[in-house]
């Protein structure tokens, strides 16, 4: 009996000691809940405590865990339905994948001696990351981590954004040269050059490949304007999709946005200017449906989720429903002080009962989703980075020992 019982207590140290992912139970094995109450300090412990700290804002863990194997968190970033995680180790960096609804560990790939210089954009087949000191481009399958191409593609073009692609090409703007280069992601050989009218200041950006993807990107002059997303080796595209003029600098990168209008399925371009306005332009047209304009410039890519869309303007945040542009929660007159909400700099995560929105330091309100009223506030300083849950409407947690928490 001895034995046995110190046999279980050796695996319930073990699977401790090894992380947690389970969405139901901090413990994955069948031990019982003396051992996972253990008081000695533990990579569980730690978890719980984190978890803890969460709560004191969020409503429900959904998922939990260590992914990070000896190495440190250099950055993480949620595309979709996938958070990626960027690790230092010795002398080498690697990104970890997460599928972002429930935490289940997809892959790991080896980016080689140089980290990241930009944050990466996925797309349906690739994600692409572009590295720091080399100029080197790495393209991945989003799905198994797999490099279908060379490990390393040099660049030959020197790129002001991160990279976005379709099933074929990987799509960059020229830093010097103020076009839309496409490239062959096996080797980044260009394909063809789409000159803009003035220089490119934010994008390039995808649009969902129905009804027609379009890559589409932003100019100092306030023109945006989307071009067909053919692939680099086939005949570039003679004039743009459409082309549509703002009065001011587009100031960051556009933010696109999927909505229902009654039963039609439609998506919105949502793009910040310095004319003072958030403007959302129809992805097929470009026509601009509605724009909401406040006393200053809007700044910062746009955050769309659930049918809302979260913008921040020079000292308050603005959110209106992307279909029709009303804004759901009372906004405070112009020369009064942000209401609660306003003062917010970064949204997480929206749905239909409540918000997640940031400020400096870490503080998190969580908001009525009805009134924009703040229901709690926390202080989540053991946390080294806070994320946007993505298509999983998530806050997610993560420190730099690789531990990470999401909750609703």
């Amino acid at each position: 009996m001895l034995e046995r019982i110190s046999l279980t207590a050796i695996l319930c140290i073990g699977l401790t000691l090894a992380g947690c992912a389970s969405s139901d139970s901090c413990c994955t094995s069948n031990c019982d809940d003396a051992c996972c109450a253990s008081t000695v300090t533990t990579p569980y412990n730690r978890l719980s405590e984190l978890e803890s700290d969460m709560a004191d804002v969020a409503q429900k863990r959904v998922w939990s865990g260590q992914y990070l194997n000896g190495g440190t968190l250099v950055n993480a970033w949620v595309c979709g339905s996938d958070l990626f995680l960027e690790s230092h180790k010795g002398t080498e960096y690697e990104i970890v994948a997460v599928d972002a609804r429930d935490g289940t560990y997809k892959w790991v790939a080896s980016l080689g001696a140089n980290p990241t210089r930009e944050a990466p954009r996925a797309g349906d087949r690739f994600v692409v990351f572009l590295t720091a000191t080399d100029g080197g481009m790495i393209v991945l399958d989003r799905n198994t981590g797999a490099r279908p191409y060379s490990m390393r593609a040099a660049l030959g073009v020197a790129t002001a954004a991160p990279a976005v692609s379709s099933d074929t090409t990987v799509y960059v703007s020229g830093l010097a040269s103020n076009q839309i280069v496409a490239m062959s992601p096996s080797d980044a050989t260009v394909g063809w050059r789409f000159r803009a009218v003035s220089p490119l200041v934010a994008g390039p950006v995808t649009t969902p490949r129905l009804p027609r993807r379009l890559v589409i990107a932003g100019c100092a002059d306030g023109t945006v304007f989307a071009v067909p997303a053919v692939g680099w080796n086939e005949v570039m595209p003679s004039e743009p999709s459409w082309s549509r003029k703002l009065l001011g600098a587009v100031n960051d990168d556009p933010c696109v946005a999927e909505y229902m209008d009654g039963a039609r399925k439609g998506v919105m371009v949502m793009v910040p200017c310095s004319d003072n306005g958030l403007h959302a332009l129809e992805a097929t047209s470009g026509t601009v449906r509605w724009s909401v304009r406040r006393e200053s410039a809007f700044a910062g890519q746009p955050f769309a989720c659930n049918g809302r869309v979260f913008a921040r303007c020079k000292d308050r945040m603005v959110v209106a429903d992307i279909a029709t542009g009303k804004e759901p929660w009372s906004a405070s007159d112009a020369n009064a002080a942000p209401r609660g909400f306003e003062v917010a700099t970064v949204a997480y995560a929206s749905d239909s009962s409540r918000a997640y929105l940031g400020g400096a330091e870490n503080k998190v309100m969580r908001v009525d989703a009805r009134t924009g009223q703040i229901l709690v506030t926390a202080d989540l300083d053991d946390f080294d980075q806070l994320l946007a849950g993505g298509d999983a409407n998530l806050l997610i947690g993560l420190t730099r020992d690789g531990y990470v928490v999401a909750m609703r």
